[in-house]
């Protein structure tokens, strides 16, 4: 077994770059869209609640930003999955 193609899921979908260049981005760079996503959702939500003194934006914060990182990961992953099973190779 090629432990190479199992150990990173971007080395399995191959997209060809000159044909579907954004899907291609994504692939490649969705795991540190999603983070940045989530990383500025934090901060600009624990800054908004410092701001405000507002308890209630504290909690939401984490639950808004764990929302965020669903649906993000799950889009990534729908994009891969389209990648690897619909596009020609």
């Amino acid at each position: 077994m090629n432990s190479k193609a199992t150990s990173n899921d971007r080395d399995a979908v191959s997209v060809q770059p000159t044909a579907y260049p954004m899907l291609a981005r994504v692939v490649r760079h969705g795991d540190q869209v999603t983070s940045i996503l989530v990383l500025v959702t934090l901060l600009m939500g624990g800054g908004w609640a410092w701001s405000t003194a507002s308890p209630l934006l504290a909690l939401a914060t984490p639950v808004v930003a764990a929302g965020i990182y669903v649906l993000a990961r799950i889009s990534v992953e729908m994009v891969r999955l389209v990648c690897d099973m619909l596009l020609p190779k």
